[in-house]
């Protein structure tokens, strides 16, 4: 299925980029990666390596922020397909219901529970079948912001210090998204 939006949408978040030193960027991107929840396609690390890169004395809290920003949509996904339920989700992704990725995340959350979709956020493995399904299953909210915040944060801090310590590296990985 052909997505012409896709591109379109692709083309204002690289033109964003270009704002990357301005104050009002981490709350913007912190705001995306919490729409990312319910937006599959928002590249949020592409996002956070020129912020990371402009500020790089200030590099740990803006990492923050965005983390903060991914498990808030993570948890309001999550109270959503609760409140909702399956068949809203397969209207609305028709596709994620039946992917191997929502049988694996289905897998990871009924064996582990939060540990599994912590692991899964850490991952770069999609984090939106694990967050569907931990709020189909009813896990407490608590634990699935907790969860996805620990993976996060994790992941985060990592790529963020790797952009730092390596900005070529990370100019290469942000022009191959």
């Amino acid at each position: 299925m052909k997505r012409p939006w896709r591109s379109h949408v692709l083309t204002h978040l690289s033109r964003l980029q270009q704002y990357a030193a301005r104050p009002w960027y981490v709350a913007l991107i912190s705001v995306l990666a919490a729409l990312d929840a319910y937006v599959v396609f928002i590249p949020v690390e592409a996002l956070m390596f020129p912020a990371v890169l402009t500020r790089r004395h200030r590099w740990l809290g803006t990492t923050l922020w965005i983390t903060l920003g991914s498990a808030v949509g993570a948890t309001s996904f999550a109270w959503f397909c609760r409140e909702y339920g399956a068949p809203l989700l397969h209207q609305l992704f028709p596709d994620m219901l039946d992917s191997r990725a929502w049988q694996d995340a289905e897998r990871t959350i009924q064996t582990h529970g939060g540990w599994g979709l912590a692991l899964i956020s850490l991952s770069f493995v999609p984090q939106h079948p694990a967050v569907a399904i931990a709020g189909l299953a009813r896990l407490p909210l608590r634990t699935i912001f907790l969860s996805v915040l620990a993976g996060r944060v994790v992941k985060y801090i990592v790529l963020s210090w790797a952009v730092i310590r390596f900005p070529r590296r990370g100019s290469r990985f942000l022009r191959r998204t």
